[in-house]
């Protein structure tokens, strides 16, 4: 009890300082919140160099495309500093494996995958999570002279079939003992179709369309109507990189935000048309 009116002394005599003094506590107290809030932290995000529009693209060496915008957004929304950087798909595994990138955009979901990457928990299940980047669709590319009813079935396909090294369609039509034709390279892809050492190829719908313009192969291939799926991709968080599961959950959920927000989306889809007619005027700034 000495010790208590003691205290009780000490603010009497004090009283004004004291008073100064929790103040300044309260208003230090009070701005830890706030600024920690507005803390920025890095995000390193992998990105496939090769042209995948209207998904993701460069234009003069800028990341552009639909994916590339709502991952803006969703940073800003989210506090972090972005940093995106382009190299070969399966390196962007590779280093998300090691840690040295935070994220890939965009990947779908694979069991192999989630060893190493945080996906939604819907991902495994759903053929359209609510928490994708986009939608995405895979097509059938054939020669334009090719007289070919397609069934469906991925065996039925002419082959040897062209795809991308490191595509989840690659691996599954391996597993299934179809012959594919594999390459790194998207132009070298349909230039495999047209000098006959791929007799029919499966690419993402943005990048068939692309190539199906160009003058050099213009009238030479043709996409087919049915497609051979349509996935969701998502923004796959690494589990070695400095994101936490929380981190990645507040990402997912900002993306959907900036998605199902008509107006932000709408000017996002824009700027991705306008860089794609830049594209079509002059290729070389395309990537």
């Amino acid at each position: 009890m000495r010790n208590l009116k003691w205290v009780h002394v000490c603010v009497e005599g004090e009283n004004l300082v004291l008073v100064r003094f929790i103040s300044i506590v309260w208003v230090l107290l009070a701005a830890v919140p706030a600024a920690a809030s507005q803390e920025i932290h890095p995000l390193r995000v992998c990105m496939e160099a090769s042209f995948w529009a209207p998904h993701t693209f460069t234009i003069s060496d800028r990341p552009a495309g639909v994916h590339v915008g709502l991952l803006e957004k969703a940073a800003d929304k989210t506090n972090h500093q972005l940093e995106i950087v382009r190299l070969p798909w399966k390196r962007c595994f590779k280093r998300a494996w090691e840690g040295s990138v935070d994220a890939i955009l965009s990947s779908s979901y694979s069991d192999e995958r989630s060893v190493f990457l945080h996906f939604p928990d819907d991902a495994a299940t759903a053929l359209k999570s609510r928490f994708r980047v986009t939608q995405g669709d895979e097509v059938v590319i054939l020669r334009s002279d090719t007289s070919f009813e397609w069934d469906g079935a991925l065996g039925s396909l002419p082959s040897p079939i062209g795809s991308k090294v490191g595509y989840r369609i690659t691996s599954e039509m391996k597993k299934m003992g179809i012959l594919v034709a594999t390459t790194t390279n998207d132009k070298k892809l349909f230039t495999m179709l047209v000098s006959r050492r791929a007799h029919s190829l499966i690419a993402p719908r943005g990048l068939a369309e692309f190539y199906v313009d160009l003058p050099e192969f213009k009238g030479q291939i043709k996409i087919l109507d049915r497609t051979v799926s349509s996935i969701p991709y998502y923004l796959a968080i690494a589990k070695s990189g400095r994101l936490t599961a929380r981190d990645a959950k507040a990402l997912w959920q900002a993306i959907v935000e900036v998605r199902e927000n008509s107006e932000s989306y709408a000017l996002i889809w824009k700027r991705t048309a306008e860089a794609m007619k830049q594209c079509l005027a002059n290729k070389a700034i395309c990537r």
